[in-house]
């Protein structure tokens, strides 16, 4: 016998595909299909199932692990984008500051930012010697004196061509603090003013 259909089930496919052109819509905005959507499926699916064939109970379980599924896939995304937000405003500025201060005291070579290939005179690559780091909106640059001159440069890391060797700073303060501790042993070993 034929499936008779009233006015509220007449056309369940006209609705489907009306659902079908807002899926469209949904995946060229965002791509992805959410929870809301799938239980907009799924009660439309038990609202417009056959009473003589409903659905059965492990189609409903699988659909519902599928819901499962999907949420958790949800969830993982958005950790993934809190993490990589972590990592980009908070982890990596810490790593590049850290990474420029290590140039300090050392000689650089780095791209002139005012030459152009018009300037015959001019050198594209300067040298300098890096006297401090400082950080503008969350990059670190590189304060270069110019060798030969008492220009200053801003540089970001990415613009240094090459790292040549600077004052060694570690051996000088460890032979000063080396230097201290024997005038301190000194000091102890005699009336506690430097006379024995």
């Amino acid at each position: 016998m034929p499936a008779v259909y009233n006015d509220k089930t007449a056309a369940p496919w006209l609705k489907a595909s009306e659902g079908a052109n807002e899926t469209k819509k949904v995946d060229k905005d965002h791509g992805i299909l959410g929870k809301d959507d799938f239980f907009k499926l799924l009660i439309t699916q038990l609202k417009y199932q056959d009473p003589l064939k409903p659905m059965e109970d492990r189609e409903f379980i699988a659909q519902m692990a599928q819901f499962s599924s999907l949420e958790q896939m949800q969830n993982l995304n958005t950790s993934f984008e809190n993490f990589n937000s972590k990592i980009t405003e908070e982890l990596l500025p810490g790593m590049l500051m850290q990474q420029s201060t290590t140039l300090i005291g050392k000689n650089i070579a780095f791209d002139n930012p005012e030459w152009s290939t018009d300037d015959e005179s001019g050198s594209p690559v300067l040298t300098g010697k890096v006297e401090s780091v400082v950080v503008k909106e969350g990059i670190p640059y590189c304060v270069v004196r110019e060798e030969g001159t008492s220009n200053l440069h801003e540089i970001k890391a990415n613009e240094v061509v090459e790292v040549g060797e600077g004052s060694n700073n570690t051996e000088q303060l460890l032979a000063a603090i080396l230097e201290r501790l024997d005038d301190r042993q000194q000091i102890e070993e005699g009336d506690g003013y430097g006379k024995q």
